[in-house]
């Protein structure tokens, strides 16, 4: 079985996966939001806290987004 990487939040903005956010602080925000879906690893604390999420994960939720499937 292969393992999949994870990539940081950072690394999502700057590939451009979610294409209509322009900002690094909204994409905290969608994953802080769907956390559920997205089972971010959190490490740090406070103001040095760092988000990583795997890719597959992130594809799922842009074609959820695209065909209206998140929650309001």
């Amino acid at each position: 079985m292969k393992k999949e990487n994870y990539i940081s939040a950072r690394e999502v903005f700057n590939r451009n996966d979610l294409h209509w956010v322009k900002s690094y602080l909204t994409v905290l925000k969608y994953i802080k939001e769907y956390k559920e879906f997205l089972k971010p690893i959190t490490m740090g604390r406070k103001t040095g806290r760092r988000y990583f999420v795997k890719p597959s994960k992130v594809k799922k939720l842009v074609k959820m987004f695209e065909l209206n499937l998140l929650k309001d």
